[in-house]
């Protein structure tokens, strides 16, 4: 029985949550990255997922407008039969028109997953990591969420803090966040590979 389901990635810059999606579903019997969606021509990630064997179809945002690009988004899903969208450091917010379309495509909801540099519900938005630090917050985070209709109001799958330390660096601050969005995405991806390979013992009895 094929259990395997399709990954259409997101992506705006530099890819390096991309990339940890990557390689955390590369050896995986359930899961695929079927390709990556990227809004930026001169976004970093697309050699980085070209190098990794993924395909990258860009749809340049700054020539087509939010409807536009989400027709052309959602064509490409269903050509790519893609159950899962992975959003990763993408500088969108998806319509209603895109969600309620992805969601017909599917036949299911919560199906489109972000990550989000801040415990939510604070520093909703862009600039999370800057806002956080110019408060000097002793305590920060990051969120693996569902997207809904809203802008980063969606149903919390997962958060995790981390303290700040004494003279900690912007740089610094920033980079152990990533380290925790990272290890966010891997344990929903290892989820979803568990829950496939318990769902296939049981069609087998």
């Amino acid at each position: 029985m094929n259990t395997e389901e399709g990954i259409t990635i997101f992506a705006s810059g530099s890819g390096t949550n991309a990339m940890n999606i990557i390689a955390n579903t590369k050896f995986s019997k359930s899961l695929r990255v079927n390709c990556l969606i990227c809004n930026v021509p001169e976004a970093p990630i697309i050699n980085k997922a070209t190098k990794s064997g993924i395909e990258v179809i860009v749809i340049d945002s700054r020539k087509v407008d939010r409807q536009e690009f989400e027709k052309r988004s959602l064509d490409i899903l269903r050509k790519k039969n893609t159950e899962w969208i992975f959003l990763a450091g993408f500088m969108r917010i998806l319509s209603p028109y895109f969600i309620r379309g992805f969601e017909n495509l599917t036949q299911a909801k919560n199906r489109i997953i972000n990550i989000h540099p801040s415990l939510l519900p604070a520093y909703p938005g862009v600039d999370s990591y800057q806002r956080a630090y110019k408060d000097n917050k002793k305590t920060h985070g990051v969120t693996l969420h569902y997207v809904d209709e809203g802008v980063d109001t969606g149903k919390i799958i997962m958060q995790k803090c981390y303290s700040r330390k004494e003279n900690m660096t912007f740089k610094e601050f920033q980079s152990q966040g990533l380290s925790l969005e990272y290890e966010c995405y891997q344990e929903f991806i290892q989820s979803i590979q568990k829950n496939a390979v318990q769902d296939e013992q049981s069609q087998k009895y």
